[in-house]
């Protein structure tokens, strides 16, 4: 009879060390918090360990045509270290014509602040200063924008040139394939 009293009870308290194991022991969580073995990322982290960026979707190399460029332009789109919301543009063959002046905005680089729900962005304004041979004269223009992150492969970019009086504001939009 005592036997049966040991070994119920040593069998209650291998149920109880059992249930009240650390879940999170061995869990790294990276950029957020273990609950219960699984890990809760903070916001603008995700993956099993929360150690990916969610912006680094976006990340890469894309491909479309501007309504301003008769050509395809690329934008490789890159991390900004140490901020979630925020990429980097560098634009690649990007040349159109102004009436009959051709402007050239190859090699530039925009960066884009992207919202909360990492949907859609705007890009930061990017002064250009440039000479046209054409007019003799140095053209400062601004550069503005934004976008939208349609899919993960694909993003609607619009782009304002402003450049100073009395040159007009040239619009120009489109749809870019990862």
């Amino acid at each position: 009879m005592r036997l049966i009293k040991i070994l119920s009870i040593l069998f209650l308290l291998t149920i109880i060390n059992n249930s009240c194991t650390d879940k999170c022991k061995d869990v790294n969580c990276n950029n957020g918090i273990c609950l219960e073995g699984n890990c809760s990322c903070d916001f603008g982290w995700t993956g099993d360990a929360c150690d990916t960026k969610i912006s680094s979707k976006f990340f890469g190399k894309w491909k479309g045509v501007l309504d301003c460029v008769n050509d395809t332009v690329t934008f490789l789109i890159n991390d900004v270290s140490g901020k979630l919301q925020q990429v980097e543009m560098h634009s690649v063959g990007f040349e159109f014509k102004a009436g009959s002046i051709p402007l050239n905005f190859d090699s530039y680089l925009l960066t884009a602040n992207i919202d909360s729900a990492f949907e859609k962005f705007v890009l930061d304004t990017l002064p250009v200063s440039f000479t046209i041979p054409q007019l003799g004269q140095e053209v400062s223009v601004d550069i503005t924008g934004d976008g939208q992150f349609l899919t993960d492969s694909t993003i609607d970019i619009n782009l304002k040139f402003k450049p100073m009086d009395p040159f007009p504001e040239i619009n120009c939009s489109g749809n870019f394939k990862k």
